[in-house]
């Protein structure tokens, strides 16, 4: 009898077949490891091996995804910064002074650029040195805005930009002749000039948009009017000034059409519909089956040439 009060042999037989146990029990674990380590190629000597490639892998990466984010960054910054470059044809056009503008008249700078403007947009106009250089027919524009002398013809008194008081069929005769300068293949755009039409900052002024305003509602009038006949054409010359006129082929004669707001337009009626009227006026001093007629005197010369 032991201690315990259990007998020695039933305590050995206790101890033995605890002993089994245990041993039966660690021998099961070693199994089930071991079938565990055989479903992973290598065991754990081939996951551990496998966990350092892996590690070492993200290792070489990491600078490969910091260069990746970098250029995104940088390319992100250049598209902002070319996303506010100005894209207008004007952005580089030169700001002129109207000292400035008279350096281009090709006497300050003989054999140099000739320019002229026209409510205040300058144009190179050096391929027309024929017309507008020293001796040339149209010299008088070079190097200054003689809007106005445009429209009335007065080459001696009307050289300059002043045109308040001309009526929008003048004004949108202006426009059209800004426009020829604009879409020639002879001339160039190549700035502004300070003055009635643009501040020293190139920047428009509120005369060119109520010009640009009476010429839109003057070609809408036009336009609306245009049921009883096509609007007429408009040329100037230097010896003959400002002149509308019909096609001979339509037999039509111009006259001033009032539309019932108030507007006026210039308009080819045919002679049965021409008579004159509240509505329909002739231009004086034309005679009534003349199909061209002037508006604005001309300066007579010798010399006709066109620009």
């Amino acid at each position: 009898m032991g201690e315990d009060g259990m007998p020695h042999g039933i305590r050995k037989r206790v101890i033995k077949d605890n002993g089994i146990k245990s041993a039966t029990h660690a021998h099961t674990y070693e199994k089930k490891q071991e079938k565990k380590n055989a479903s992973v190629p290598g065991g754990t000597t081939a996951t551990t091996a496998a966990d350092h490639t892996s590690t070492f892998r993200v290792l070489l990466l990491l600078p490969l995804m910091g260069l990746l984010v970098l250029f995104g960054v940088v390319g992100t910054l250049r598209m902002r910064q070319h996303s506010v470059l100005p894209t207008s044809r004007h952005s580089s056009m030169k700001v002129f002074t109207t000292e400035e503008l008279g350096m281009y008249d090709g006497k300050e700078r003989r054999g140099g650029p000739l320019y002229l403007a026209i409510l205040g947009s300058v144009f190179d106009v050096t391929q027309g040195k024929r017309h507008y250089g020293p001796g040339g027919s149209y010299h008088f524009f070079a190097g200054r805005d003689a809007s106005r002398a445009y429209t009335t013809g007065k080459f001696d008194v009307d050289l300059h930009d002043d045109i308040r008081d001309l009526s929008p069929e003048r004004m949108a005769e202006l426009v059209d002749w800004r426009n020829f300068y604009i879409n020639s293949a002879k001339y160039v755009h190549v700035g502004r000039v300070i003055g009635r039409f643009y501040d020293d900052k190139g920047n428009p002024l509120p005369l060119l948009g109520i010009v640009e305003s009476h010429a839109a509602d003057y070609k809408k009038n036009t336009t609306e009017s245009s049921a009883s006949g096509a609007r007429c054409g408009f040329r100037w010359h230097k010896d003959s000034g400002s002149q509308v006129y019909c096609d001979e082929k339509d037999k039509t004669v111009p006259r001033k059409v009032r539309s019932d707001d108030g507007g006026e337009a210039c308009l080819c009626l045919p002679l049965t519909e021409a008579a004159v009227n509240d509505t329909v006026q002739g231009y004086p001093g034309c005679a009534a089956d003349s199909r061209t007629c002037s508006t604005s005197p001309g300066k007579q010369s010798s010399t006709s040439s066109s620009i």
